[in-house]
């Protein structure tokens, strides 16, 4: 999300993103679908949950900033053209 508004002492910009989770999304992390079985393990579901990350990219102060986001599927990404794997 990106907003520009008017403060007392001028334009203000803001951002906000939400690039993700790390973690499993399987269903081996607890949430309101999960369960176990009668041995204790996850119950494979799955989940509206989608994982990546962000990396940010700034000067100190009030100075410029970049935001990247990076999907990740089924532990794969592709990042500044190169691809990753886990």
């Amino acid at each position: 999300m990106h907003r520009t508004r008017l403060a007392y002492e001028g334009a203000k910009f803001s951002f906000a993103a939400t690039p993700g989770c790390l973690c499993k999304i399987d269903g081996t992390v607890p949430s309101t679908k999960s369960s176990t079985d009668v041995f204790g393990r996850a119950v494979p579901s799955v989940e509206n949950w989608s994982q990546g990350v962000a990396v940010v990219s700034y000067q100190d102060g009030d100075g410029p900033f970049a935001l990247e986001l990076v999907a990740i599927f089924n532990g794969q990404v592709v990042f500044r053209g190169k691809e990753l794997v886990a």
